[in-house]
């Protein structure tokens, strides 16, 4: 029990493991669910009641949606009604990962009804410090802020926020539904690339500055049954030249990016100030083949509103004048970024363990530092299986 009281408006939850009926290869025996105490439960269930539903029902089907995005809140603010203030939300947030909401009218990870906009019931927030920033912005976000601030962020709670006042809520729903379709629309869908012609050719005849087609061959490296090959024996390759296998590999990203994001989208659907960094680099070796795992973070703009926001910045009312906001303009920024993450799969068997290419200090050329020269850690070792 956590000693909680009838009046009490915020309460913490557990995940606790139960035995599943079916197990299956995914979920094995047991699952995790999102549960309170027969207390807490007692206050929930007169809030959700005027929902037809309860608390035990509503967690259940909350903890599957939690598990299908292996991601669970940190906090969930249940409100007592159900607003029409799904724009103004998506607006507030600085990332979609900050915080998401849901309606108590809908299924959950049902979007809307009729392709309408959803209104809005509940929050799931998932950093404490997205919603101290969201409570400043916003009084719908204040109330549960003020229930939620002295909480410890290793735990899990769920609170009851007061709604704001009917006058705010009227006055900040008024094209709501507009601003809420503008948020969902303004960025394209990004599928990853599928060509008839293999990579080799395609980045070739895109890319002139390449000089013709890079050594390489298999798929777009999405996976690793797709990998991209680099090989170190291809006919265009010079053997007088040391094999910059990591640089093509560093070649192949960007030139996958540029098709993924630019090239290969329709007009109006392209973007712009496309940044990307590599957060992890995972070695693999799998029957016979050394494989290199890149995972990237990438950022970008749907080319309108980089347009809209480069006007915005550098127009008569821009940076130069006394009245342009900062900080008004850098929240627009960060609400308009697209960001996503990327794995790039490359098969390495051809130069893994062959020297590696760096930079002479001296003359600026490549130069081949031979594997005798430097030593793999015990780490490295381990992953690749080396004596």
């Amino acid at each position: 029990m956590f000693g909680v009281k009838m009046n009490q408006k915020c309460f913490q939850y557990n995940l606790t493991k139960v035995e599943v009926q079916k197990p299956d290869f995914i979920n094995g025996n047991d699952d995790l669910v999102i549960k309170t105490d027969d207390e807490a439960e007692k206050v929930i269930d007169v809030l959700l009641s005027n929902w037809k539903t309860t608390t035990k029902e509503f967690l259940k089907n909350l903890s599957i949606s939690c598990k299908r995005q292996n991601l669970w809140p940190w906090a969930i603010a249940l409100y007592e009604k159900e607003l029409n203030l799904a724009g103004h939300v998506v607006s507030i947030r600085q990332k979609k990962e900050d915080f998401s909401f849901g309606a108590y009218s809908l299924e959950l990870g049902q979007l809307s009804v009729n392709d309408n906009v959803p209104p809005f019931s509940f929050l799931l927030v998932n950093k404490k410090m997205a919603l101290a920033d969201a409570a400043i912005k916003s009084l719908l976000f204040e109330q549960s802020w003020n229930l939620l601030k002295d909480k410890d962020e290793s735990l899990h709670w769920i609170c009851l926020p007061s709604a704001p006042p009917d006058e705010w809520v009227k006055k900040t729903s008024e094209g709501d539904d507009e601003l809420f379709l503008r948020a969902i629309r303004r960025a394209p869908p990004i599928f990853p690339v599928s060509t008839v012609e293999t990579p080799r050719k395609v980045l070739a005849e895109d890319f002139k500055s390449l000089g013709g087609e890079l050594p390489i061959g298999g798929g777009w490296g999405y996976t690793k049954d797709d990998a991209c090959i680099i090989d170190k024996n291809d006919p265009t390759v010079d053997p007088t030249v040391p094999f910059d296998g990591v640089g093509l590999e560093y070649i192949f990203v960007e030139k996958r990016i540029y098709e993924e994001m630019i090239i290969l989208r329709p007009k109006g659907e392209k973007f712009s100030s496309i940044k990307w960094d590599l957060q992890k680099q995972c070695p693999l070796y799998e029957n016979g083949k050394y494989f290199d795992r890149l995972i990237y973070k990438i950022t970008a703009f749907p080319e309108n509103d980089w347009e809209e926001l480069k006007v915005e910045f550098e127009g008569p009312q821009g940076q130069g004048h006394p009245d342009f906001d900062k900080e008004a303009h850098e929240r627009k920024r960060q609400d308009k970024i697209v960001r996503l993450t990327r794995e790039f799969w490359f098969d390495i068997t051809s130069f893994y363990g062959q020297g590696l290419v760096i930079p002479d200090k001296s003359t600026g050329k490549k130069k081949l530092l031979q594997p005798e020269s430097f030593k793999f850690t015990d780490k490295f070792k381990k992953l690749f299986d080396i004596d």
